[in-house]
């Protein structure tokens, strides 16, 4: 385990580690990083805290970042389709609850205003993804192709 002063490092350094590097409750590992956990209280006791500073909040268990506006939880805006009469996008958005489609202006300005409201309210405006999502996730995509492509290769053999 290599042990840094990072108080002495200046310019450009380059630090190697056989592991993992760790610093307080917070590990550097070659293929993930773990962040620190605290609870609302905690968080709100920190003095000077840096932007794009993460942590899990054990209050709310959710990942949270500090930005300029302050404390944010990390997830991913809801989604507004615009365009066309819906399909299969209205359809996706409507199953994994990852947003909303507007058919019309009326309707966009209605998402807009609501969006705008929830974010004066609480600052943020949170996902509001059902686990229908994971459906579509990259990985289950490829999943269902492999599948296909290995029962094609049966028909074929």
């Amino acid at each position: 385990m290599a042990i840094v002063n990072f108080n002495s490092i200046s310019g450009v350094s380059t630090i190697s580690a056989t592991s993992s590097i760790t610093v307080g409750d917070t590990v550097i590992k070659n293929t993930s990083i773990s962040i620190g956990t605290t609870d609302t209280t905690g968080r709100n006791a920190g003095v000077s805290t840096a932007t794009g500073a993460a942590i899990y909040n054990t209050t709310t268990n959710q990942v949270e970042v500090y930005t300029p506006v302050g404390w944010s939880v990390a997830s991913k805006p809801p989604i507004i389709a615009t365009g066309g009469c819906g399909g299969i996008v209205q359809a996706l958005l409507e199953e994994t609850n990852a947003g909303k489609f507007a058919e019309n202006s009326e309707t966009l300005k209605n998402i807009l205003m609501e969006y705008y409201q929830e974010f004066v309210q609480f600052g943020k405006v949170e996902s509001r993804s059902n686990n229908n999502i994971q459906n579509y996730s990259y990985r289950s995509v490829a999943n269902k192709y492999s599948e296909v492509l290995n029962s094609l290769v049966k028909i074929i053999l």
